[in-house]
């Protein structure tokens, strides 16, 4: 079952490939330090962020699914592989925007995941 899932997961890979574009996912480096998280001299250098670069459909959300509090006009979904590894903690860059990823809903009908849809803004 393991190995459909996965199989799965590459096509979905394959199909994201053929019908997206690149963009950049970005994860912050973060540098562990002595005082408290609150702390705001704790670690003023966090260094330059780590690039990705994945390939990714974006797409509008429908209308009737925007309320201008949870999802906005202005808000994107992204969908990635499942075999890539994302946290809200990441950002996506596209071009000259940058996106915070708010929501991640992944497709992982076993312990593989299929695919990712990123909510972001």
């Amino acid at each position: 079952m393991a190995d459909r899932n996965l199989d799965d997961a590459l096509d979905a890979a394959v199909e994201i490939e053929q019908n997206g574009r690149q963009i950049i996912l970005q994860t912050a480096n973060t540098t562990s330090g002595t005082g408290p998280v609150f702390d705001r001299n704790r670690n003023n250098d966090q260094g330059e962020p780590t690039e990705e670069v994945i390939w990714a459909v974006q797409i509008n959300f429908e209308n009737e699914l925007i309320d201008g509090a949870i999802i906005r006009t202005t808000d994107q979904q992204f969908l990635i592989s499942g075999l890539h590894t994302v946290n809200q903690s990441m950002k996506i860059v596209d071009g000259s925007k940058t996106y915070n990823i708010l929501n991640i809903e992944s497709l992982r009908p076993a312990d593989v995941a299929i695919i990712h849809t990123l909510h972001c803004r």
